[in-house]
């Protein structure tokens, strides 16, 4: 009864710097910057993470925006999402300690060397967290076409595209789009890796 084409529309849009696959998440009465705010969380493929305020547009500044790119670093550029690939999944927030935890997709521009990182941000401020971020590597013993040596790695050619889940005390990250699929999980405070499983190794 509530829901009627005359009260319900867009009400207004922000502007981000690159496509966001994964889902806005919203938090509820978050203190930002001394107010109770409702927030809504934005990712981009440009490897940026936005908070808005979800109310009120004001001129369209977010509350923070932080960029999850290092110095010498771009987000991936020869990947499968053009014209660039940085953030694919959506976060996932846990309310307990007001952290959002992001997987970035770089590349070293001196080298082109690509990697994943797992990036712990405070919620009220953007900072990173729990000393990260962290690299994102695995490996396990194989036999398939793309193992070296009897071990299979993870590498850029997945894409880390399922979004992350946040169980048990520990946040698991799905990746797929590659020869077999990847299954990792780390510890939430600690940002260590407790976890590895790889769908089809041999």
């Amino acid at each position: 009864a509530s829901v009627t084409p005359q009260n319900f529309g867009k009400l207004f849009s922000y502007l981000l710097d690159g496509y966001e696959y994964g889902q806005p998440l919203l938090v509820s009465n978050l203190v930002v910057n001394g107010t109770m705010r409702n927030v809504v969380f934005a990712a981009t493929e440009h490897d940026s993470v936005y908070a808005f305020d979800a109310d009120n547009y004001n001129n369209g500044v977010p509350l923070w925006q932080v960029s999850l790119l290092q110095s010498g670093e771009t987000p991936m550029t020869d990947g499968p999402i053009q014209p660039y690939q940085g953030i694919t999944s959506t976060p996932v927030i846990d309310p307990t300690s007001n952290t959002i935890y992001v997987v970035s997709t770089q590349t070293l521009t001196s080298s082109g060397t690509s990697t994943f990182r797992l990036n712990a941000l405070d919620i009220v401020s953007g900072a990173q967290k729990f000393g990260g971020p962290v690299t994102i590597q695995a490996s396990v013993p194989g036999t398939n076409s793309d193992s070296k040596n009897g071990v299979v790695y993870l590498t850029t050619s997945c894409v880390q595209r399922a979004a992350l889940l946040l169980a048990n005390s520990a946040v698991y990250i799905g990746f797929g789009g590659c020869h077999s699929g990847w299954l990792l999980a780390y510890g939430a405070e600690t940002l260590a890796q407790t976890g590895v499983f790889n769908a089809s190794p041999n």
